[in-house]
């Protein structure tokens, strides 16, 4: 047996296995870039509408946004994560036909199902009005907006499922140059919030459109068992989509639904302008983690059809968990402790009362992001029913929490629910993660991290108060993080598997190839230090 595990761990740096690991790092790169460019548009998208209309205006496109995206979990019935999950071993098993089939399945009943969501919408659009006490013609807008997002996050699946990130990458840029040169016209022109949910209506139809391949419907099987196996893992995603669209989509339904005890329309709206802020502003967090756990997704579930590939699957995640680990953390305590700077970057004085409740949606973003990473592998792993019954327990743990919580303390008292949810779904992912792969964490790594975090964030708060502006300050943040960078190369923390980034990096980018290969030299004989 010993012989055996031997083999395994030698055969992980055998070329097959190096061209999974360079898959990850090419997946990992165009997801970052669609992550970045996306940012920075939705950024000054953000940034622009925050600053031209009312904050019950921006409370509005926060809250029929958010009502969207709970919809649009409901039409998809996680099919899209089922695609995505089954799209690599059919691949690997070259099987090409059985995807087309898949597909072909999927597409028919999300459009089957986000017409009825639809039709419902507009039938009830005067209650719905009533209910949430905004203007019926925004629900026609979200009739329109649920068929639309069905099928941009679908046919976004069977790119990722592909590993095709390339053209995930491109689509998504389109959509979004869409959404960022219409949005301030509308505005100026009298549309107000309807200025920018049009515009975002129209980005996420040209990706849609943008992403459609006819090959996906050629060479259809017939097998009906094709069908059963894509319902198998369709289903408890499903149950799973709306636990987490429960836990992550719900926040401003619930604030409005609590204002009726004690608090004013107005007052209600504001506290929904803050949430949504601090949503926007912890978003890198979640971001970077879901940009490394989609990346991760497909190869577990190649790998999930080879045999004696759990010590792969582990190593994997313990890698990538390394990353996770030493870019989000610091950027969580960075966020925290500038939150001043930052609610006043991304907007008006007026949100500053938001301070409050950001560092709780920053450690809420923090904890969701690793479960995500630990859960999804769960369910790449075909443990689907394990990942439902997680989020299933969390998201009960929410709501009783919220209930209590909110009835006494309002928007801190959810903040607060929010947090500890995610973070009971982070303890429970990873013990379950543990217990299926038998790997250890990296303690060592984490304890370096934290440690330089600490020496760094001392190093910022010290000097802090010598500077009173943003630029100041971005100028201090920038010199805390090259401190931060430096002190975990005097602790030994680069590894080899870090070289090998700089060496895809050198080998595929036809620009700046001296000053990346300089940067890895001045790497590389901190890491052979530590590895003598």
């Amino acid at each position: 047996m010993e012989v055996f595990i031997s083999y395994l761990r030698n055969s992980i740096f055998n070329d097959d296995f190096m061209s999974i690991k360079n898959k990850l790092i090419s997946n990992t790169t165009y997801l970052f870039f669609d992550w970045f460019f996306i940012s920075v548009i939705s950024f000054l998208f953000q940034m622009i509408t925050v600053k031209l209309l009312s904050v019950s205006s921006y409370a509005v496109i926060a809250i029929i946004i958010q009502i969207s995206i709970l919809l649009t979990s409901f039409s998809l019935f996680g099919l899209d994560i089922a695609t995505r999950k089954l799209i690599p071993e059919f691949l690997k098993n070259k099987k090409r036909y059985k995807v087309n089939s898949i597909i072909r399945f999927s597409i028919k009943k999300i459009f089957f199902i986000s017409f009825i969501v639809t039709f419902l919408i507009i039938l009830f659009n005067r209650q719905l009005s009533s209910i949430f006490n905004l203007d019926y013609k925004v629900f026609f807008f979200l009739a329109s907006m649920v068929i639309i997002t069905s099928f941009y996050y679908y046919f976004g699946s069977i790119h990722l499922g592909f590993q095709n990130m390339k053209k995930y990458f491109f689509t998504d840029l389109y959509g979004q140059i869409f959404k960022f040169i219409l949005f301030y016209p509308l505005i100026l022109i009298g549309f107000d919030y309807f200025g920018p949910m049009v515009a975002i209506l129209i980005g996420y139809l040209v990706t849609f459109l943008t992403r459609i391949d006819i090959n996906f419907l050629k060479n259809i099987s017939n097998k009906s068992h094709l069908d059963k196996l894509i319902l198998k893992y369709s289903f408890p995603a499903f149950i799973v989509t709306i636990f987490v669209s429960l836990l992550n989509y719900t926040q401003y339904i619930i604030l409005t639904l609590f204002s009726i005890f004690n608090l004013t329309t107005l007052q209600t709206m504001e506290n929904i302008a803050y949430f949504a802020l601090c949503i926007t502003i912890s978003t890198p967090i979640l971001v970077i983690t879901n940009i490394i756990s989609t990346a991760l997704f497909p190869i577990t579930s190649e790998l999930s059809v080879e045999k004696n590939s759990k010590y792969k699957q582990a190593y994997l995640i313990k890698l990538v968990l390394r990353y996770v680990f030493f870019l989000i953390l610091p950027i969580s305590i960075f966020l925290i402790l500038t939150s001043k700077y930052v609610i006043l970057f991304f907007s008006k004085v007026e949100y500053l009362q938001a301070t409050s409740i950001l560092p709780f949606i920053i450690f809420a973003s923090l904890f969701c992001g690793l479960g995500t990473l630990f859960g999804g592998s769960l369910y790449a792993l075909k443990k689907p029913k394990l990942y439902r019954n997680i989020f299933a327990t969390v998201v009960i743990i929410y709501f009783i929490l919220t209930f209590i919580l909110t009835y006494y303390f309002y928007v801190y008292g959810l903040a607060v629910s929010y947090m500890v949810a995610n973070l009971i779904f982070f303890i429970l992912s990873v013990y379950f993660i543990k217990k299926y792969l038998s790997f250890k964490l990296p303690i060592n790594d984490f304890i370096k991290v934290i440690f330089c975090l600490f020496i760094s964030s001392i190093f910022y708060l010290f000097f802090s108060p010598l500077f009173h502006n943003i630029i100041a300050i971005i100028l201090l943040i920038g010199f805390s993080s090259i401190f931060y960078f430096v002190l975990l190369l005097k602790l030994n923390f680069y590894i080899e598997e870090d070289l090998k980034i700089f060496d895809y990096f050198i080998e595929k980018t036809p620009i700046f190839k001296k000053q990346i290969k300089y940067f890895r030299d001045l790497l590389s004989n901190f890491v052979k230090r530590s590895y003598h």
